[in-house]
Formats: structure tokens, sequence, C-alpha cells
């Protein structure tokens, strides 16, 4: 990709995430923005040891939520409640792995214990941005909204973003995306500050 190239598209899905260039395109006097933070964070760990049961356990715990998650035969993904400040060098493996069975404790169930292959904080935050569609810019995912994972509803809520889905856009519009109204062109270029869409003929 070199620095100067650009594309010009019919039709432009916005699917590079929060901190992509898609949403930025759109003018700020256009935006409404929704966000709420809240006061709590997710240290979660991905751990080289089976899942200790074939369901998801929601533990709630005098000192904070915890998760047990399925990731796959081999590996299991656990998350523990933690103050939002929270720092990730604060919480070496035997800390962590001490405080998900201090939550998780059972009387005759086991939490297994394993490698922790990655662990990190997730910061707790409700975002969303309106318009979704600019022209010819359409915004999906976390382009466009953001929910915490507590619900699971982040792949849920990223299909009804993609107009027409599972369609082809050109089904959509079969009259050709051209006769599609636009306000101002979109395009997309590269250069000494990285890539960028932004309107302009």
């Amino acid at each position: 990709m070199a620095p100067g190239t650009r594309w010009h598209a019919t039709l432009i899905a916005g699917c590079d995430g929060f901190h992509g260039i898609c949403r930025d395109a759109i003018p700020a006097r256009l935006q409404t923005v929704w966000e709420t933070s809240y006061p709590y964070a997710w240290l979660g760990i991905l751990a080289g040891v089976p899942p200790s049961t074939d369901e998801l356990i929601y533990c709630h715990h005098p000192a904070g939520f915890a998760l047990h998650s399925l990731r796959s035969p081999q590996l299991s993904r656990l998350y523990l409640q933690v103050p939002p400040d929270e720092e990730i060098a604060a919480w070496p493996d035997d800390r962590i792995w001490a405080e998900l069975q201090r939550r998780f404790a059972l009387p005759g169930w086991e939490l297994k214990e394993g490698p922790v292959l990655e662990k990190g904080i997730i910061t707790m935050r409700s975002f969303v941005s309106s318009p979704m569609r600019y022209g010819r810019l359409f915004l999906a995912g976390d382009a466009a909204h953001i929910v915490p994972p507590t619900g699971a509803k982040g792949l849920n809520w990223r299909w009804p973003t993609l107009p027409c889905w599972p369609a082809p856009w050109s089904a959509c519009w079969p009259e050709a995306a051209p006769s599609l109204p636009m306000p101002t062109p979109i395009r997309a270029s590269t250069g000494s500050g990285g890539p960028r869409i932004s309107p302009g003929g």
C-alpha cells in the first residue's frame, strides 16, 4: 500500500473498530454519541487447561463477579471483577488463581488450574454513535457501537448493523449503487499520516 494510493468505491463498509478512521469521516455536526463508563472492570485470562465444566458459570460473590467460560476442549477463559483503575501488574498468576478459587469455591466441585497464556484488564463501557450511514459509508460493529461483554451481546448486535445482511449489497440495490443519494463523495487514501477516509471529489 504505497503512500498516496487512492481508491474510489461504490460502497464502503466501516468495519474498522472503535479506533478506526471510518467514523471520523462523518462530520461531527451530524454525529450524536451516547457513552457510559461503568465503575468496574474485568480481569480476563486465557488458561491452558480444559474447562472445569461444560457450562458457563456466572458467579456472584461478596468480593465481586467471576465468570468461567469455555474456549475450546483444551483452553479456558476466566474473568474476575476488579476496580476500573486496577493494573494488571498487580495480578501475578498465583494471585489470579487464588482469587478465582475463592470466588468459585463450591463443595464437591473443583476449578482446574493451568498456565496463564494471556491476561489483561477490560474496562466496561457502552458506546453508540449515530448515524450509522453517511452517503455510501456504512458503519458496523465497534465502529458504531460497543457494549460491555457482560451480556455476550457483541456479535449478536453486530449482525443487524449490516444492511440487508447476509445478502450482498449489490442485491439490495440492483439498480446500481451510483444512483444512491450521497451528500458528499467518499475518498479513501494513504499518506504519511496513515490511511484516511474523507469527503471530497
